[in-house]
């Protein structure tokens, strides 16, 4: 028999281990990333809402605030509503998996919470300041 037709030989059951043991390897590794993404992307997802504050005592200070919406599903009817007796900002909808920076109007700087609802009320999310 010539090289090629001998499978019993000691070099062919060294190969073919070895890529089984690559195989294994590669199959593992997409496993471990896949893991790592699934638990990246689960605790980030929902309805987020985000306050930065910039600015000193003394100078003029920016609030802004961004809505993350990282779900597969469209928000619909949102509306913003700085403290309890303030102003209700009809926002309109949010795209899935993504962020609207929203900035509040003079008066309504010296908010202590802010109330996010969509959805015809369905969803609500407080954020306190």
């Amino acid at each position: 028999m010539g090289r090629w037709d001998d499978k019993d030989s000691a070099n062919y059951k060294y190969t073919s281990s070895r890529i089984k043991k690559i195989r294994y390897i590669i199959f593992a590794g997409f496993v471990i990333v896949g893991i790592v993404i699934l638990v990246t992307f689960m605790t980030r997802s929902g309805v987020t809402v985000d306050i930065q504050e910039s600015g000193s005592a003394n100078s003029i200070s920016t609030i802004s605030i961004k809505i993350n919406n990282n779900t597969p599903q469209k928000l619909e009817n949102v509306m913003i509503q700085f403290d309890d007796n303030g102003s209700k900002i009809n926002y309109g909808s949010i795209n899935p998996f993504t962020s609207v920076p929203v900035t509040p109007e003079k008066q309504d700087f010296d908010f202590k919470k802010i109330t996010v609802s969509a959805n015809d009320g369905s969803l609500t999310i407080i954020k306190n300041r």
